[in-house]
């Protein structure tokens, strides 16, 4: 995965350089995640004592064929899954999330089983991405989460 956050399967510019100038364009944060018409809601919160079946349900909600996946938590503790936009690469959507993120973890590569219904069966799974998620909360930790 680690491929990915260094740009290796780009889909798009998150910013515009120009070769006569260091100006730097940045893409506007997204709107949040829309599933059908509803805007897609965080059903955990890492700072209102979360369960592991709500990390199930989150990530039982996507779907691993449809696009890459970034799991990040907010400055409150809401934590998010949302499919990375096409025109953006993980470190792009990463930076459109500025002021809101607190951290992200490692981008979730499309076709490798790490969200949708299989993802949220599989216990060890959840189990590491759920202390991952509470441990980097609980200790202040932000950025970029690479091994968890």
């Amino acid at each position: 995965m680690r491929k990915a956050e260094q740009g290796g399967c780009r889909r798009g510019p998150s910013r515009a350089h120009s070769a006569r100038s260091s100006r730097r364009v940045l893409v506007a944060a997204p709107e949040p995640q829309r599933l059908g018409n509803k805007k897609a809601r965080t059903t955990m919160n890492v700072k209102q004592n979360p369960t592991k079946d709500q990390l199930r349900s989150l990530v039982a909600s996507r779907d691993d064929k449809t696009g890459h996946h970034m799991l990040w938590v907010s400055v409150d503790g809401d934590v998010f899954l949302d499919m990375i936009p096409e025109d953006l690469t993980p470190i792009g959507y990463a930076e459109s999330l500025r002021g809101r993120i607190q951290f992200r973890l490692e981008t979730l590569q499309a076709g490798n089983g790490y969200v949708g219904p299989a993802a949220a069966k599989d216990s060890a799974w959840i189990d590491r991405v759920y202390a991952a998620l509470l441990t980097n909360y609980e200790h202040g930790v932000t950025g970029y989460i690479d091994v968890f």
